[in-house]
Order: structure tokens, then sequence, then C-alpha cells
């Protein structure tokens, strides 16, 4: 059976080494980001759905004129590296059979090529993003004491235009970005919140949304409520998008945080 490294991560260079990044942060509760050198980065990409493990080994001892005993524990190793407090790289491969063919990620083994007198460990900062944080709205419906916005600060001045927004969007694809992440505000205070998550969706992004706000109960002004009824929330948040609501529970909400139009 294929192995194949899994689709909710991906394989990036950056410069003198790779990285190993989750493609979008809402997908798991254990995020993955781990530095790799381009021999590993090359090794990794050799789970590419074709081969198994024995089948990984000797990719591996016929590209670094190694033998079998040596590649297996250069295989080996790599596996072993942890990515986080709970998971190895291990546990990043899975089978071919068990994956979406439409989200399968195929990766050339030469892109990972570096000379050896670029390789560079050590700098801690990625060479291009891997994720757009954007603030459409500064405005919210709660006026939560640990909250770090200074909202006064944005009165009367101009939100995020949309069609700025979708240019952003192809400069981020062209970078390599997968996912945007909103903050602010509550996104849900803007009258045209679904234009941007279509926008965004329509880019072919991960989109992910922290909100507070009450979408079943109270709609935002200029909002027409047969317009945007939950279930449409629903149809279009379900392919590529994470909602987050910030508290489970009511008494939560009382307790933290109070109504506040602004």
């Amino acid at each position: 059976m294929g192995l194949l490294l899994s689709p909710e991560v991906k394989l990036r260079p950056d410069g003198g080494r790779s990285i190993l990044f989750t493609a979008n942060p809402g997908d798991s509760p254990q995020e993955v980001f781990k530095f790799l050198y381009p021999q590993q980065a090359v090794i990794l990409s050799l789970f590419d759905g074709k081969r198994d493990l024995t089948a990984v080994r000797e990719a591996v001892a016929y590209i670094f004129d190694l033998d079998i005993e040596a590649a297996s524990q250069q295989v080996n190793t790599l596996l072993g590296i942890r990515v986080n407090d709970e998971q190895t790289i291990e546990t990043l491969i899975i089978e071919v059979s068990d994956n979406n063919p439409e989200q399968v990620r195929i990766y050339d083994p030469k892109t990972f090529i570096v000379p050896e007198a670029m390789i560079n460990m050590d700098d801690t900062r990625c060479k291009m993003p891997y994720t757009l944080l954007v603030l459409p709205t500064m405005r919210c419906v709660t006026n939560c004491r640990y909250c770090y916005a200074n909202r006064e600060g944005f009165r009367g001045k101009q939100e995020l235009d949309l069609n700025l927004y979708r240019r952003l969007l192809k400069e981020a694809r062209d970078c390599g970005i997968e996912t945007v992440e909103f903050s602010g505000g509550d996104f849900f205070c803007r009258e045209d919140a679904f234009d941007f998550i279509e926008s965004t969706l329509s880019a072919g992004l991960y989109l992910n949304i922290p909100t507070k706000y009450p979408l079943s109960e109270v709609w935002p002004s200029g909002w027409q409520q047969p317009d945007y009824p939950p279930s449409r929330l629903v149809l279009t948040l379900l392919t590529r998008t994470s909602l987050t609501v910030l508290w489970a529970l009511p008494v939560m909400g009382r307790k933290y945080c109070k109504p506040s139009i602004t």
C-alpha cells in the first residue's frame, strides 16, 4: 500500500532549509511547525502515494548513494522527529487509500535541494509568510474585559475595502499562503461578511473566523434575515472554513463579556 504525507500539512522550501507546517490550523487541535534540513525534506517528498516504506528506503539509498541499512536509518530518524508535543512525523504519514484524491499534495524532490553552503538552520524567521492575518473590522457586539483592542482609535475610520482584500488574496496565493485568519473586532459585524467569506473560498484558501456574534438571534444592521439565514452560514463555511465560537455556555459569556454595539 502506498504511503503519503498527510494533506493536512504542507512541505515548503524556505531559503536554506524547508518547513513542514499545518496547512490550516483550524483543522487540527495540534498545530505542526518544524524546520527541516533539505535532505530530510527530499526524503519526506518521496512519500508520494506510490511507494511503500520499503520503496522509500530503496529510493533514499539510490538518491544519496547509501547502503540500504544506512538509508533505513535516515528514514527512521526522520519519521521519529517530533513536530509538536504529541506527534512525530511518522503520525503524519497515511495510507493513500485513506485520503481524498483531490486533496493529495505531491512534491518534486528536486524542489528541496539546496547547495551545502546555503544550508541555514539558525534563522528562526520564515523567508515567506504561511498565514495571512486580516482585521476586517474593529466593531464588536461585546465589551470583553480581557480584550486587547483599542476600538476608540478606530471610530470613524474606513474599514478594509472588499476589493483591496481580493487583491491581497491574490498576493497571498502568489506567496504560497493557504490560510487566512480574521481578527479584530468581530467579523460578523460587517454587512458584507459573506462577500469576504465567498471571496476567500473562491480563491481556494482556508479561512479561520473567531466570533462571539449571536448569529441565530441578532443580525447586523443592513442584513436581511431571509437573505442570510443560519443555513447559508453552514453551507458557506463547511468547505474550507473554521468557525470558532469563543464561549460555549451563556453563563460564561455573561460573566466575562457584556453586550456592546460599536
